[in-house]
């Protein structure tokens, strides 16, 4: 008993010896240990570890707020990225937030890439948070409106004003501008081609405006909106690009394009018996519904059409306390550019715009013709619509001694406040394209 007893005290005098030496040979080479066993002490962390200034901004994070952690990521972020991106002593960031920002009026701006070159106004992006301002992951602990209050833009106090103003889905500042956006991204990704009646066959640009003439004769008659008249000869002109015809063809080729963009637009479209007899029988059912067809598939079923009047809409909403005459004096200059075909080869957006800014100049000369809101919501600046401004005053010119009469006898009308024969056009829109035309020299 006396014997065990003894060599259990000798065993424990060798565990403890044993402890005693491993201890201090760890001590004496505690900087080769691995992390694991090294002291915990939170200051010697980043004196004794060599880890890589990432993984030291994660260590340092620990003990940060969640906000400061963002700002701890992005900045470190930012110059890994300016070190690995520089050559040549300039230095080229690779989408740091810091180069999101432009030095004129601090105004939030991309690259020029994605500004259009037509358009001469550079308007403020819209209120959103750059993706570059999130790493992975930094959204489950990130207040997202905390971070979109960071980046904002701000808006000049003229222009809330009229956001504030506006009215409707389509027009709430949090979506408007990207949807104009898209509708001007929509109405560039089908481009006429140069002389596009020359393939066409018979039809000739004087046979196109005498069946567009028609076409605002049948308008009026069958009370359609301004949408499916400009639809139709929208679909018309696409039309006549992929396929030639016969002239003998060409009245069913419209008043099938006609049915489309009524079935399109109209709540109740014309029947077929009706607009055959507006053709005086030349042609039945049979046909239009055969020609229908046949157009639908030659333009892959593509109705997703914007026309001139979905960006007057828009535009005309801005300025709201200008007269009553203001938009039948903007749809009348629209009405007369659908019998010229050079007006084929100009987007809708600047054509609307054009018409607002030439109405304006008619209807309220002693006004500024185009103002910062207009500017701002078109992305065009007065200089750009002005050839297409003089294009459309030379129609105004030509209109009352013109052969097609259709717009004329339109807008002659009580409903549509006799604006054909409103006084200031006159004499004025001569007035108005001398001074075009010596801005545009100057």
């Amino acid at each position: 008993m006396a014997a065990s007893v003894a060599v259990s005290q000798t065993q424990q005098q060798r565990n403890v010896g044993g402890k005693q030496r491993m201890l201090s040979h760890l001590e004496s080479n505690k900087e080769n240990l691995p992390f694991e066993m090294q002291s915990t002490k939170k200051e010697n962390h980043l004196e004794r570890m060599d880890v890589s200034p990432l993984n030291r901004g994660e260590v340092k994070g620990k003990h940060l707020s969640q906000s400061d952690k963002v700002k701890e990521k992005v900045a470190l972020r930012d110059r890994i990225n300016a070190q690995q991106y520089s050559k040549g002593g300039n230095q080229k960031v690779k989408a740091t937030s810091d180069s999101l920002w432009a030095k004129k009026g601090g105004l939030l701006k991309k690259g020029k890439s994605l500004q259009k070159a037509v358009f001469s106004v550079n308007n403020p992006e819209p209120l959103a948070v750059m993706d570059d301002d999130f790493l992975p992951m930094d959204i489950d602990f990130v207040d997202p409106l905390e971070k979109i209050r960071e980046v904002q833009v701000k808006i000049p106090k003229e222009i809330q004003e009229i956001q504030n103003k506006l009215e409707g889905p389509f027009n709430n500042p949090d979506y408007a501008e990207d949807i104009y956006e898209y509708l001007q991204f929509l109405e560039r990704r089908f481009i006429y081609p140069d002389n596009f009646l020359n393939n066409s066959g018979e039809v000739t640009p004087q046979m196109r405006s005498i069946l567009t003439d028609w076409f605002i004769q049948v308008q009026v008659h069958q009370e359609l909106s301004q949408q499916t008249l400009h639809l139709t000869v929208e679909l018309v002109d696409r039309f006549l690009t992929f396929r030639r015809i016969p002239l003998n063809t060409f009245q069913l080729v419209g008043i099938t394009c006609l049915l489309i963009a009524a079935k399109y637009n109209e709540r109740f479209a014309p029947e077929v018996q009706t607009l055959c007899y507006l053709t005086d029988n030349t042609y039945d059912k049979e046909q239009v519904l055969r020609m229908e067809r046949q157009i639908l598939k030659t333009i892959d079923f593509d109705l997703n059409i914007v026309d001139v009047t979905v960006f007057m809409d828009k535009l005309l909403l801005i300025e709201s306390d200008l007269p009553k005459e203001m938009r039948q004096m903007t749809k009348y200059i629209l009405d007369l550019t659908l019998v010229s075909d050079e007006f084929v080869y100009s987007v809708p957006s600047m054509m609307a715009s054009a018409a607002v800014c030439l109405a304006r100049k008619i209807l309220v000369p002693v006004e500024p013709s185009w103002t910062l809101g207009l500017s701002y919501f078109s992305r065009y600046a007065e200089k750009d619509l002005i050839p297409c401004m003089k294009k459309m005053l030379s129609l105004l010119i030509k209109a009352p001694d013109c052969k097609f009469q259709g717009a004329q006898v339109k807008y002659s009308s009580e409903s549509c406040c006799r604006i054909s024969q409103h006084p200031n056009l006159k004499n004025h829109p001569e007035d108005i394209l001398q001074e075009l035309t010596e801005k545009e020299e100057n």
